[in-house]
């Protein structure tokens, strides 16, 4: 063989071998999970709804990821000094924006109260809710329909369970969340929930988004992909097919 074909071929093999490296070399997302069941828990396959949403989001827009589940305030903290990249299932909350940004919304919670059946509470208007200790989770973000009065009374909880556990002990009135992760925490912790009463009336319905931390390089570029993934995955049904197989139904 010429010294030409031996160069030929060896310039080919290196751009070959540089090719493969690249294909094999997808840049790693940090994902910050918690436990959120029944939409999302280290116990379920895939991880649930939102990290199998998460995962094939990623994937379409050629990125892998590594997925932690660590209680709310730290992935949140992690999220603020760039530790986490992304989290699977936030609702908007205008103040992160300093130190995260939000994809377009890929799912929705409906967000109800739940009181003790001896004192059953319906939602109306907020005001109808002053006098009540209204058990909230540290850190959590919720409608500002309730948040904005100033008249009410909020007792912080670290979670929802804490708060579930005040509101059977009566040591809170009320508490408000997705209504699915009520249902689920009340079977999950009690024997009976003939206690509880479930409002059937919506407060609102609150939009289901990932963010993204500032501190990753590439973040805007990472959000407009995401944002493309989540669009295809709403148009070609992956989305409903997830949460058709999912606890949550």
């Amino acid at each position: 063989m010429s010294g030409l074909n031996v160069g030929l071929l060896a310039w080919v093999t290196l751009a070959w071998m540089w090719t493969q490296s690249a294909v094999a070399s997808k840049p790693v997302i940090e994902v910050s999970a918690i436990e959120w069941r029944p939409f999302m828990s280290k116990s379920y396959e895939g991880g649930g709804y939102c990290l199998k949403a998460t995962r094939e989001a990623l994937k379409r827009a050629g990125y892998d990821m590594v997925v932690h589940f660590v209680p709310w305030s730290r992935s949140l903290s992690g999220i603020k000094n760039g530790i986490y990249h992304l989290q699977p299932a936030v609702w908007y909350e205008p103040s992160r924006t300093e130190f995260l940004t939000y994809t377009q919304p890929y799912g929705s919670n409906k967000i109800v109260l739940v009181s003790r059946r001896d004192q059953a509470i319906k939602f109306t208007e907020p005001r109808k809710l002053i006098g009540y200790r209204i058990g909230v989770a540290r850190n959590y973000s919720y409608p500002p329909v309730i948040m904005n009065e100033p008249n009410l009374i909020f007792d912080l909880g670290e979670d929802v369970r804490t708060n579930l556990r005040k509101l059977q002990a009566k040591r809170i009135d009320v508490t408000l969340g997705d209504a699915a992760v009520l249902r689920f925490e009340t079977q999950a912790l009690f024997d009976t929930q003939d206690v509880f009463f479930f409002d059937e009336n919506v407060i609102e319905d609150r939009p289901l988004h990932m963010t993204i931390s500032k501190q990753y390089k590439g973040y805007e570029v990472l959000r407009t992909k995401l944002n493309q993934s989540i669009q295809s995955m709403i148009e070609d049904g992956t989305l409903k097919s997830y949460l058709q197989h999912s606890p949550t139904q």
